[in-house]
């Protein structure tokens, strides 16, 4: 998978947060990389961020999603990883795991 490839499936998770009714804040968290740009959005009382993970012994990254309930924490970059999936997966499953990982939908598979 190449970092194009990556990226966009960053973004396709950050369109389905938006998706599910997750709106995009202004926050920067501090420290934030100039190279990285990951954006933060709020639905409910939470903030939540996509990121990446790689394991080791997995060729595969996979894709992130972090939450915090405290904007503090959010403009910190303080985020506890909530629930991760492969990067390869399918829209269609991604989906189900953004709104799994949201709170919004049960996963069943």
């Amino acid at each position: 998978m190449t970092e194009q490839d990556k990226r966009e499936r960053i973004a396709y998770a950050e369109y389905l947060l938006v998706k599910s009714g997750a709106i995009p804040t202004d926050i920067r968290p501090r420290g934030q990389g100039e190279k990285e740009n990951r954006h933060v959005y709020i639905l409910g009382d939470n903030y939540y961020r996509i990121g990446e993970a790689v394991f080791e012994g997995i060729d595969d990254p996979y894709v992130v999603v972090s939450c915090t309930d405290t904007k503090k924490y959010a403009e910190y970059g303080l985020f506890d990883d909530i629930h991760a999936f492969e990067f390869t997966l399918s829209n269609e499953e991604m989906e189900k795991e953004i709104r799994f990982a949201l709170g919004l939908d049960e996963l069943f598979w």
